[in-house]
Order: C-alpha cells, then sequence, then structure tokens
C-alpha cells in the first residue's frame, strides 16, 4: 500500500505539472474512473479510501484550487450516497461526487436526483454527471457491433425516448434538467466525437466486406474502438474480447461523415430555449410487441398511439391491419406471428424518414405462450425471497435489484472463486402426464446454469437439463429441462448454478409450461382454433389455420436462406464461406452455421467478422473441411464464432458421428491468436470440436460419471499397493496421463 500511495501521488503531480505547467487550465482532477468496486487492485473500502487519499494530495500538491472528483457508477444501486458515507468515514478530502449515468441500465431520473440532493444535503458534496450518452439510431456504421442495437439495450424501462436525433437531444435535455433540480454541476457527455471510421451504411454484399476489412486494418494500426487485438495481452477478459471499432458510433452526436446532428445544438438550447415549427415522427405504441397466453381471444387495437416531435403526448391514430395475415394466426397454439397494418398520420410531416407521408406501415408482433404454471408472479421475477431455498453461499439475496430480465428484480450470483450452488422453488407443483419444459432467462460470465426438476416427495432429482455456458453481460440465454411425466406427479423446481474464478450471472422469469410434443389437453380434430382476434379490418372473426404442432422445441414457422461470402484468410488468401441461417416469422435468427473448405485447419478473424455480419449473430457454428490436396476431406473442426477472440483458450473434442456425443481427444488447449486467428492440426478421419473451458468442463463431468468403483470402500496398509478398478464403459482413448491421474484422485477424494 505504502509503494502504491507514493507512485499514485508522484504520478498525478508529475502528469499534472507536465499537461498544465502554468496552472491556468485544469480546474477539476478526477482520481480513478468509475472506481465503484475497486482502484488500482483494491478493492476493500478501507484500502481503496487510502489511495483517494493519496491522489486528492497529489492534485494538493499541484494546485491546491483545482477541484478533487471521486467518480463512481450504478448510481440506481444507491452507489453515491454509500459511497459518499465510505468517503467521509475514511476522511477522504475530496471536493465532487460524480456519477456515470447510462439510462440503458441506471435506472430513473427521479432516483439520480434523490442520490444528488442526498448526497449534497447529508454529506455536503458537489455532485455532478460524470459520463452520458444516448444513441440516435440503432444502425451500425462501422461493422463492430455497438452496445445499443436491436434486441441489446434497446427495450429498457428507462429507456424513455425513442432512438432519434430528437429522442438523444430530449434525453440530454431531460438528464441536464434533473442535475440542475438537484443542484448539480453539470454533465459531460461520453463520447460526442466517437464516430465511424470507414461508414458501411448503405453498403452490402462484397462491397460491405471489404469497407469492414479497411476499417478493421485501421482498427488495429490507428486504433478507433476500446482497444486493439494487442490488448488482450493485459486485460483478456474485456478489451482482448471486445477490441475493434467503435461500439457507440450510434451514440455520438456526429454522422458518419463528420457533420454534426441536430442533437449537438441540446447544449445550447438548454440556456435558451428552442421551439421548432418542424414536425417528425419520433415513435410508436409499445403496443405493437404484444404476449398472450393460447386459448385466450385478442382483439387488435383500432388505433396505435404516434409520437411526434412537437408534443411529448402520444396521439391515438387510425389502424387498419391487413386481413389475410389476421387469418393466418391461430391463438389456440404457441407461435408468433406478424400483423402488418397501416397508420394514418393526423399531421403533416416536414422532417425526417417520414416527411411528406400521410400514412405509415407497422407490424404488430403477437408472441402466443402457453400458461405459466407457475401461478405466483412474485416467485417467477425472483421479487421475494420467501419462496425459495437456497444452497450454497455464491448467491446474492433474494430479490436482486440487479440484471433484471423483466421487472426490477432477479436471482443472481458472483463469487471471487470456483464455487456451486443451487436455488429451488419450495412450492409442490402436481401435473398431469405429458411433457413439459421448464425454463428461464440467464446471463452472465464464466458460469453454468442447468435446470432440475425434484420430485416433491423427497427432493431427489428426477430430471436434469444441460448446462447452459453464460457468455457476456447482456446476452439473455434460456437455460431448459424438457421432461415427460407417465403419471399425475407433484414436483418441485430448482435452478442450479456452478462458476469459474470471478463468475457472476443472473437468472429471471422461471417460466414452466406445457410442451409442443405433449397431446395431453388437446383436440386434435379441431382444426379451426379455439381462439379468436376481434377488431380486425371487416369486423369478422377470424378462423385461422392451425400452427404445426408438432414441433418438440414449440418453435413458431422458420426459414432458412443460405449466402456466400468471401472472406481473407490468415495468409492473405481468398476463400468462400457458405453462411446458413435459419429465422423465425419475427425475424430472429434462431440457428446459424457457417461452412469453409481449404487444405488448412484455420478460421481467420476476417473470415469470423464476415460470418457474424452476413448471419446477423455471433452465435455461429464454424465449420472447417481440412481436405488433402486431391480434395478429398480428411476432418473437420468446428467452433463457435463467439469463442474466436484473441487470445481465448479452447479444447478440442471428437464428435461421436453416431450418437453426437464429445470424446475427449488430449489435454492440450489452443490459443486463438492475436490477430484473432484459430490455427489446429489434428489427426484425419474425425469430426472434431472446439469447446471453451466451461463447456470442456462438462465434458470432463460426463466422463466422471461413467466411472464406477467395484468396492466402494478398502482399506490400504503402509506398503502395499492397492488396484483400483474403473468401469468398462469408460472410454480412455486418446485421453492423456494427466486426466487418469485426476480421475483417480476425484475417486480417492470421494
Amino acid at each position: 500500500m505504502n509503494r502504491k500511495k507514493e507512485a499514485l501521488n508522484t504520478y498525478i503531480t508529475k502528469s499534472l505539472n507536465t499537461i498544465d505547467p502554468s496552472k491556468d487550465v485544469v480546474d477539476m482532477v478526477q482520481v480513478g474512473n468509475e472506481t465503484t468496486g475497486g482502484f488500482i487492485g483494491e478493492t476493500n473500502v478501507s484500502n481503496m479510501c487510502v489511495l483517494f487519499s493519496a491522489g486528492a494530495a497529489g492534485v494538493e500538491m499541484y494546485n491546491p484550487d483545482v477541484k478533487v472528483v471521486i467518480h463512481v457508477e450504478s448510481p440506481h444501486k444507491g452507489t453515491m450516497v454509500t459511497w459518499a458515507g465510505n468517503l467521509q468515514d475514511n476522511n477522504v478530502d475530496y471536493d465532487i461526487l460524480a456519477t456515470s449515468y447510462y439510462p440503458y441500465w441506471h435506472g430513473t431520473l427521479d432516483n439520480l436526483k434523490q442520490q444528488f440532493e442526498t448526497v449534497k444535503n447529508t454529506y455536503h458534496k458537489d455532485v455532478m454527471v460524470a459520463e452520458t450518452s444516448y444513441a440516435y439510431t440503432l444502425e451500425d456504421s462501422d461493422g463492430h457491433a455497438n452496445t445499443v442495437r436491436v434486441g441489446n439495450n434497446d427495450n429498457g424501462a428507462d429507456t424513455t425516448e425513442p432512438f432519434t436525433e430528437q429522442g438523444q437531444a430530449t434525453a440530454i435535455r431531460n438528464l441536464i434538467n434533473t442535475v440542475n433540480e438537484a443542484g448539480g454541476l453539470g454533465v459531460y457527455y461520453w463520447e460526442p466525437a466517437w464516430l465511424t471510421v470507414g461508414n458501411t451504411k448503405g453498403l452490402t454484399g462484397d462491397a460491405y466486406n471489404a469497407q469492414v476489412k479497411e476499417n478493421q486494418e485501421k482498427w488495429e494500426k490507428y486504433g478507433s474502438g476500446w482497444a486493439s487485438s494487442y490488448a488482450n495481452e493485459y486485460d483478456s477478459k474485456d478489451a482482448g474480447k471486445w477490441y475493434g471499432g467503435s461500439a457507440v458510433d450510434n451514440e455520438a452526436m456526429f454522422y458518419p461523415d463528420g457533420a454534426a446532428t441536430p442533437a449537438l445544438h441540446v447544449w445550447n438550447y438548454v440556456k435558451t430555449g428552442a421551439v421548432s415549427n418542424l414536425v417528425s415522427v419520433e415513435g410508436f405504441d409499445s403496443a405493437l410487441k404484444q404476449t398472450i397466453t393460447a386459448g385466450s381471444d385478442f382483439t387488435l387495437p383500432d388505433s396505435v398511439e404516434v409520437t411526434y416531435s412537437d408534443s411529448k403526448t402520444p396521439v391515438a391514430e387510425a389502424v387498419i391491419w391487413d386481413e389475410a395475415s389476421v387469418k393466418k394466426a391461430d391463438l389456440s397454439k404457441p407461435g408468433t406471428y406478424q400483423i402488418p397494418g397501416t397508420v394514418s398520420l393526423s399531421k403533416e410531416i416536414t422532417r425526417g424518414a417520414y416527411k411528406g407521408k400521410t400514412s405509415v406501415d407497422v407490424t404488430l408482433t403477437l408472441q402466443v405462450k402457453y400458461a405459466n404454471l407457475i401461478t405466483n408472479k412474485e416467485a417467477v421475477e425472483f421479487d421475494s425471497g420467501e419462496y425459495f431455498t437456497v444452497d450454497g453461499a455464491t448467491f446474492k439475496g433474494i430479490p436482486s435489484a440487479e440484471n433484471a430480465k423483466s421487472g426490477k428484480n432477479s436471482m443472481g450470483w458472483y463469487g471471487a472463486s470456483a464455487a456451486n450452488g443451487s436455488v429451488t422453488y419450495k412450492k409442490a407443483i402436481t401435473l398431469e402426464k405429458g411433457t413439459y419444459t421448464l425454463e428461464a432467462y440467464a446471463q452472465g460470465a464464466q458460469s453454468n446454469v442447468t435446470m432440475q426438476i425434484l420430485n416433491a416427495e423427497d427432493d431427489s432429482v428426477l430430471f436434469t437439463g444441460e448446462a447452459t455456458a453464460m457468455t457476456a453481460w447482456g446476452d439473455w440465454h434460456t437455460p431448459k429441462v424438457t421432461f415427460t411425466l407417465d403419471k399425475t406427479k407433484s414436483v418441485k423446481l430448482r435452478v442450479c448454478v456452478e462458476h469459474e474464478d470471478g463468475g457472476w450471472g443472473a437468472v429471471d422469469v422461471l417460466y414452466l409450461h406445457k410442451d409442443a410434443s405433449s397431446s395431453e389437453g388437446k383436440d386434435d380434430t379441431n382444426t379451426s382454433g379455439s381462439s379468436s382476434f376481434g377488431g380486425s379490418s371487416s369486423g369478422s372473426t377470424a378462423t385461422v389455420t392451425p400452427s404445426d404442432d408438432t414441433k418438440k422445441d414449440d418453435k413458431p414457422e422458420q426459414t432458412t436462406e443460405s449466402k456466400n461470402v468471401t472472406a481473407t484468410t490468415a495468409s492473405g488468401e481468398k476463400a468462400e464461406v457458405t453462411v446458413t441461417v435459419t429465422k423465425d416469422t419475427a425475424g430472429k435468427v434462431t440457428e446459424a452455421s457457417a461452412e469453409v473448405t481449404g487444405t488448412k485447419a484455420e478460421i481467420s478473424a476476417d473470415m469470423v467478422s464476415r460470418i457474424v455480419e452476413a448471419a446477423g449473430t455471433d452465435h455461429v457454428a464454424i465449420t472447417a473441411n481440412v481436405t488433402d490436396k486431391e480434395g478429398n476431406i480428411r476432418y473437420t473442426v468446428t467452433a463457435d464464432a463467439k469463442d474466436l477472440t484473441a487470445g481465448k483458450k479452447l479444447s478440442v473434442v471428437v464428435v461421436d458421428k453416431k450418437t453426437g456425443a464429445y470424446k475427449l481427444v488430449n489435454a492440450k488447449t489452443y490459443t486463438v491468436g492475436k490477430d484473432g486467428t484459430l490455427h489446429v492440426n489434428l489427426a484425419a478421419g474425425s469430426d472434431y470440436r472446439m469447446l471453451s473451458a466451461a463447456e470442456i468442463k462438462n465434458v470432463e463431468k460426463a466422463v466422471l460419471k461413467t466411472v464406477a468403483v467395484k468396492k466402494t470402500t478398502a482399506s490400504i496398509k503402509a506398503g502395499k499397493n492397492t488396484k483400483i478398478q474403473l468401469s468398462s464403459k469408460l472410454d480412455l482413448d486418446n485421453v492423456k496421463k494427466r486426466l487418469h491421474i485426476h480421475l483417480v484422485k476425484s475417486l480417492l477424494q470421494q
């Protein structure tokens, strides 16, 4: 700590004297960036405050008139008030407590105002917003996926403004107003000039691919986004994964060509006021996305609320729905239906995408789902811990007001060290004979989530689903277990979590429902559907064709298409890649794969980038068909696009061609290169799969389960050898010695 104090003090003083030796420019110095949870390797509050004091002393040594800022984030968790108390208790001499505020994550403006007012009135410190931004579009413009995009951070409860230039300006105006009312100093926008390097808007096919390739070369040489791939050497879990282009070009206040967006004027208009006589369409009713229970009636709305730029109050505008699409929907069975409609506009539109138009085409997305057999909504959304039994210290208290998918709470976990545990819904649920699925939403990192069904009589495990690996913040997965009961039975529900060092995550929205493969409770002769639409354009009730009820996983109709893209290999050669994408009727990608054929087992960063762009998702199984010089396939190797990031360590398994089961090959790990290329060299004659560390652990566990000891106990005398006989079911082909030892150690520990 003493060395850190000295180094920090010296660094700050020396830096400031270099930046502003005349001491007439710098007004404030922020000691650390978003230091809510740690600072220079210290996570203990007392130690952190010692370092804050050392930094503040360095600022005062430079110039006692310069203000000292401490910067936190997550104000929705009460961090400003908490840290104001921490700093006071530890006698840190500072002037301003600042916070980041991004409405996608950081709660309401009312909460921010309350935090500011409490800090000012109780702790007598100035407050300000050190970082904020808001997207003016959901489109990307450089080929690097944005933080705010369709399906990601675009529909939070506190993202109250549309993603338009006006929406961006209004969001910033409202934040500035809140800070002003709370007596705050002001607001900093980060980062208004982080615009695109190489505009990809309007480009498709080869032209798009060529521009992205050119961009990638610039990103790596000159820098554009969070980092280049070289950052993997010191920050493999963050910068080493998300390096590349700008993830926030759609949150800048400049267009890709460098011209200022109209929202930039907000910084002047908040002081002078501004009224425009131009009118644009800023957004549509959130009711255009609805979910109902199968078997219930649904009435199409006769109007859609439209928000215009000249008023915050939406206007109910008349809508006419497409009759043919209405007749295709069967509300008696699960599915997702797209109902197009035309909305009349009552105002003259003089700017924006709908300029000069008197009507707008909209689509109502209607999802029909089975009823949730968990009838307690507080339990479904983890709003109370009284309904659950928690086993394991890694879990946060229930409810956890973090990372909610729906509502305000979730069930979360975090552990600095590897751990496992479970959360069980205590209420027994009686199910009739049939097939059911238990599922939930889950996100996180370095963690696996598994769903289980228990016998309510003795809590023994009846069914266990496959472990689902958590990949990243905001990347929601649906771990599930589908099971069949041959008679009426009472069951309980369990969520199991296992994580590595530093693993974290959250589970939300428990959903137990009948499965589409179950024939229980269905009338196979009813082809007209027992439910109906009301309010169609003709005023009649729609009798519709039933959806395919034979699909086990209850998916709506899907379409599959293939496309070819050209990519550059690590050696600079051109390669044709076939990308196959399956989408549901809502246009959401449900499955994606890609194949490339060549004499080398390599998947380059350019290849991954082009595949992901073509597929519209990074959940793509990429297969390299490795051939001999005559073109005969020697072996195949498959890896997930999301795993192909610089520095990522992967293991290899053989895929059984008959059963699809994984078999261990060796204990070697393969590291994705700094340039993002995966190179492997494997024996001919097999299909291989590359797995992440979490996935390979699941395979090892499956192997361990095949081990049995003939005698469950044995007495070992000093100096005597004891033979342990493993099960004949254990496949030890090509498994290295250290795994043998691992197996034996596990047995002895048991």
